[in-house]
């Protein structure tokens, strides 16, 4: 069995009842919408844009739940993801933002370095944090 099969089948196996119905739903959706370009004229521009928004409601709802209720600061990776799971908000909020809104909104140039720098910046250790995990593994 390829890994992520096997990946997925263990996502599934770990998810409780009501997130494994919310998780085939999106699956059935997407494969719906998808199927049905064959019957209608689908504007996936639109769709693209909405799914995008449920997108970054979704990350931002995520973060805003990790960094309110989990001791993030406790350990090395807790402090890492939440800094992935921050920029990946902001990230998807600044396209959000400028797919919804206007594509050069006031000051943007400037907030889309501040984000990708900021996300650079966060992913050095995260990387460095990925090889030191993956050697400790790998000389067991």
């Amino acid at each position: 069995m390829t890994r992520p099969v096997t990946a997925l089948r263990a996502l599934c196996a770990s998810l409780d009842i009501p997130a494994r119905a919310g998780l085939a739903a999106g699956v059935l959706i997407v494969a719906i919408v998808g199927l049905a370009d064959i019957w209608f004229d689908v504007d996936y521009e639109l769709a693209a844009d909405i799914t995008l928004l449920a997108l970054a409601a979704l990350a931002n709802a995520f973060a805003l739940l990790y960094t309110a209720r989990s001791p993030w600061w406790t350990h090395r990776i807790g402090r890492i993801y939440w800094a992935k799971c921050l920029v990946l908000a902001l990230v998807l909020d600044q396209i959000s933002l400028a797919v919804w809104w206007d594509l050069e909104y006031p000051g943007r140039q400037y907030v889309r370095f501040a984000i990708y720098g900021l996300g650079a910046v966060v992913y050095i250790p995260m990387l460095v944090a990925l090889l030191r995990e993956q050697r400790k593994e790998r000389d067991r």
